[in-house]
């Protein structure tokens, strides 16, 4: 009976506390990712404010606004810097949400490729995030033999509100 006890918690405890996503977190993830592309495209910066975690990990804004990998910025300086910060994430908005079967397809053109997901574990890890945080990925890819790079744009869902947290870039 002990044994039976002892691995019925067990069980409990691994599902309670599984960082994987639900089909219905996903949902929200994807319907609020794609109305984030979409005020990309409309370079609605009212409604991407309310998408972002101040201060944005991954940018500076001292003359310009720039990618540094280790600066952040805020809100203000996303506002005084908005054109640059729409060109600079437009990206975001080339692979295509699909609603019905919660997925991302990625875009591919030439060298490039932009692709999404939710991060495992080991995933977000790598970014700082812990286990029982909800992290979603969009990462842009470019094979240039001459010049590769990438830039991967980190979202996080709290409270079933889907912000961009960080971005980073390799040239």
């Amino acid at each position: 009976m002990k044994k039976v006890i002892f691995l019925l918690l067990l069980f409990i405890g691994v599902f309670s506390f599984s960082s994987e996503y639900t089909e219905k977190e996903k949902n929200i993830t994807l319907t609020q990712f794609a109305a984030f592309q979409k005020a990309v495209t409309a370079k609605d910066i009212d409604t991407l404010n309310k998408m972002i975690k101040y201060p944005l990990e991954g940018y500076s804004a001292e003359e310009d606004l720039y990618l540094t990998n280790t600066g952040s910025v805020s809100q203000k300086e996303i506002i005084a810097n908005k054109k640059k910060f729409l060109e600079l994430i437009k990206d975001v908005t080339w692979p295509k949400v699909n609603l019905k079967d919660n997925t991302v397809k990625t875009y591919k053109k030439g060298n490039v490729s932009v692709s999404a997901e939710f991060l495992d574990d080991e995933g977000k890890e790598h970014w700082g995030y812990t286990s029982d945080e909800k992290v979603f990925s969009v990462t842009l890819f470019d094979d240039d033999p001459e010049y590769p790079g990438y830039n991967s744009y980190i979202f996080i869902l709290e409270n079933d509100q889907l912000k961009l947290a960080k971005v980073f870039g390799m040239p």
